[in-house]
């Protein structure tokens, strides 16, 4: 690999979301020595994503969500989404003892704040009841998972939140 000097121009200091075992080529034009600089390389793995939040919050409450991905630090994607389910203790008889039942499922947009950026922010909605405005109807008791598809490398990465009593 050659060093690049001092007056080498970088016509591109942002690349597109690549995935382990991709190949790619970095070249550009170098005053000393005068030409043609290249190496192509193969990504051998990529970082792992994670959720951020708090691990617990109140039915009918707003959750905060950031989720980070180093390997979408380019101007494409603005935003992700990411799945929440709601879980509750399945209290049927005969069901063994920290059994659930899924309740419900939304999903969320989680947006960039400033181009190039690894983190996406957003917010998770619940409500307490029917009769209230919320991507995600909860109670005291239930379990929300929070679900984002890792593309590279390939995982399914998630967060579980406690819901409280209501606000």
């Amino acid at each position: 690999s050659a060093p690049m000097s001092a007056n080498a121009t970088d016509s591109s200091s942002k690349f597109a979301p690549i995935r382990a075992k991709d190949m790619f080529t970095v070249s550009y034009y170098d005053s000393a020595p005068a030409g043609r600089m290249e190496e192509t390389v193969e990504v051998l793995e990529s970082a792992p994503s994670h959720i951020s939040s708090e691990n617990s919050l109140k039915a009918g409450g707003r959750l905060a969500l950031v989720l980070t991905d180093p390997d979408l630090n380019g101007l494409e994607p603005d935003s992700v989404v990411v799945t929440a389910d709601a879980y509750r203790p399945d209290l049927t008889p005969g069901v063994p003892p920290g059994s659930y039942t899924r309740e419900g499922q939304c999903n969320v947009t989680l947006r960039k704040k400033t181009p190039y950026s690894t983190s996406f922010y957003g917010y998770l909605t619940t409500s307490s009841s029917l009769l209230s405005d919320g991507c995600l109807q909860v109670q005291r008791d239930d379990k929300i998972q929070i679900s984002y598809v890792e593309p590279s490398p390939t995982a399914l990465i998630w967060e579980e939140v406690r819901v409280l009593e209501s606000r």
